[in-house]
């Protein structure tokens, strides 16, 4: 019996390191050389019929010919594959293929899985299938009994004599899709919709085996930014899906063998000032929104913040006539228009704010969206045509597209619970809900 050890390390050049994220978790592969490890699932399936083709990681030629009553010839078999967790929570899991038209019997950590010794060739055409996922934090061991129960090239030439165990390690890398398929990109869902999550996107896309040690869990944030309670274990395995039936900024998180592994941003958010926290590899987040209104103002928002719109800038003039309002004198030049942002994307989602009558009449009247210290004032009534559904809020729940206040500014939430506002120059999204500087005083969806 011929022992290998396979150790794979972010220095050994393979292919598959290339989908892998950065300080992934190394796996080993220790024992008898019967595993042919590939880099995706295209590969998997491509080694899977090599090997069906006769190109064998263990190859037996012993001469067996049962017609001169000559017994089965039996080797063993025993590799282990580990698969472990990176300091930075990185960490694969691995499904598993055995390639052999004879007899196997194999235990999976001591469990049975086939029982086929001795049985003739050609059996289930050359590929059984391991049911079940290798997680990280198992030392999954596979104990082989091969059975060389027929060979004999004068009557049957293409006999494999052999057997191959292909494995592909999957990298752990959380994705969600909306039931229109977007994915990965700004997950903003209404209550009551469903999204799907799977743990590698291969999961979606080819049949896979699953695995019930896989729980999935959504906490949702609170006014500070932080999850205070998880919903756990809700649904089990590879791929799920979720019907959002509350609405809110949830995160999204696989417990696999008593480690979470949570969704993460996978590309840069681009196209804002000072960002932080905003990176490939930052948590990102699903934003449920109670009504049709809020997913329109939060898409109006970031509309706004995508151009850098500086529309709202103090500097910039904006005419407030064509939204029914009375102009001031200036034209808002040099004042702060973070309240007239709200008003703007309320007003294009389809609900009016009302305006408040400002100056002496006669004089210099006009008139004006409510400003940040009434959004703010519990005793004021924030008006609007048709009503948004909208009611005072403080120190619960926050939802995609309510407005947010603090002490001297205003915005709107987006799906992943950072500000979309006005800033002295432009349409930014650099301020996140329960940051110190800018500390939540009050959240409004009035009824």
């Amino acid at each position: 019996m011929k022992t290998k050890l396979l150790t794979l390390t972010i220095a050994v050049a393979l292919g598959w390191f290339a989908f892998a994220p950065s300080g992934f978790a190394a796996f080993e592969i220790l024992g008898d050389d019967i595993c042919s490890v590939v880099s995706e699932y295209s590969c998997f399936e491509a080694e899977i019929e090599r090997a069906r083709r006769g190109e064998l990681a263990q190859s037996n030629s012993t001469l067996v010919n049962p017609r001169k009553n000559l017994p089965p010839v039996k080797e063993k078999y025993s590799t282990q594959i580990s698969l472990t967790t990176d300091a930075d929570g990185n960490a694969h899991v691995a499904a598993v293929a055995l390639v052999s038209d004879d007899g196997c019997d194999v235990r999976v950590n001591g469990t049975q899985w086939l029982k086929e010794s001795g049985k003739g060739h050609d059996i289930s055409k050359g590929l059984r299938r391991y049911g079940k996922l290798l997680l990280p934090g198992d030392e999954n061991r596979f104990d082989i009994e091969y059975s060389q129960t027929f060979y004999d090239p004068a009557v049957l030439e293409n006999d494999l004599d052999g057997l191959t165990m292909v494995v592909i390690p999957i990298p752990i890398d959380i994705f969600v899709k909306d039931s229109s398929g977007k994915m990965n990109d700004r997950i903003l869902v209404k209550k009551g919709e469903t999204i799907e999550v799977a743990i590698h996107p291969v999961f979606w896309e080819h049949d896979l085996p699953g695995n019930n040690k896989i729980e999935w869990e959504i906490g949702r944030i609170d006014a500070t930014g932080n999850v205070s309670d998880w919903w756990s274990c809700i649904e089990m395995g590879a791929k799920v899906s979720l019907k959002m039936d509350y609405s809110g900024i949830f995160k999204v998180r696989a417990k696999i063998n008593g480690n979470y592994f949570y969704y993460r941003r996978h590309q840069d958010v681009v196209n804002h000032e000072s960002v932080l926290g905003l990176q490939k590899g930052d948590y990102d987040f699903v934003g449920v929104c109670s009504t049709e209104f809020q997913k329109k103002v939060v898409l109006g928002a970031y509309s706004y913040c995508l151009k850098k719109s500086e529309k709202f800038a103090k500097a910039s003039p904006i005419d407030l006539t064509v939204y029914g309002g009375i102009q001031p004198p200036g034209n808002y030049v040099g004042g702060w228009k973070c309240n007239i942002f709200v008003f703007v994307v309320s007003f294009e989602a389809g609900a009016k704010i009302a305006f408040l009558e400002r100056g002496y009449p006669f004089i210099n009247e006009y008139t004006s969206p409510p400003a940040v210290v009434e959004w703010k004032d519990l005793s004021f009534c924030v008006e609007t045509t048709p009503k948004p559904d909208w009611e005072h809020f403080y120190g619960l729940a926050p939802e995609p597209g309510l407005a947010i206040i603090s002490d001297e500014h205003m915005g709107v939430l987006d799906y992943d619970g950072y500000w979309i506002h006005a800033n002295e120059k432009i349409v930014s999204k650099n301020l996140k809900i329960g940051t110190t500087k800018y500390e939540t005083k009050a959240l409004r969806k009035r009824n």
